[in-house]
């Protein structure tokens, strides 16, 4: 009786042991999926203000296309860019040129060249722009 008793205890046991690891295991699942979805909406949040930075300096320079370095700074600051665009390290146009301009980094010839038209660095990134 005592051997039939002990089996049941251990059996019982198993099942127990085995339905908490089932459980542990969907919690697991569960934490994973909503860190994910919190990740996802939060890098869409930012790639969506990225957008709309980018949208307003193209709006900026297709109405003013002689517009200066100074009034690009200016129109930068202007927008606050440093205080409601956190992880912006500055900002740049370029143009496309089919002609090589002098002093090309890096050298050679190439069927068009990114020429950067003018910039702006945030807090602490003039160097690297």
């Amino acid at each position: 009786m005592a051997w039939l008793l002990l089996a049941v205890f251990v059996a019982l046991a198993g099942l127990t042991a085995a339905a908490w690891r089932a459980q542990v295991e969907r919690q697991n699942d569960q934490a994973f999926a909503a860190q994910a979805a919190s990740v996802g909406a939060s890098v869409t949040t930012a790639v969506r203000r990225m957008d709309d930075l980018t949208l307003a300096a193209r709006t900026l320079l297709s109405s003013h296309p002689d517009l200066s370095q100074a009034e690009f700074a200016r129109w930068y600051r202007a927008m606050g860019v440093d205080q409601r665009f956190s992880g912006v390290s500055g900002f740049g146009y370029v143009e496309i040129a089919r002609e090589a301009p002098r002093d090309v980094v890096p050298p050679g010839a190439r069927p068009y060249y990114c020429v950067a038209r003018m910039s702006v660095a945030g807090p602490g990134m003039a160097g690297t722009l």
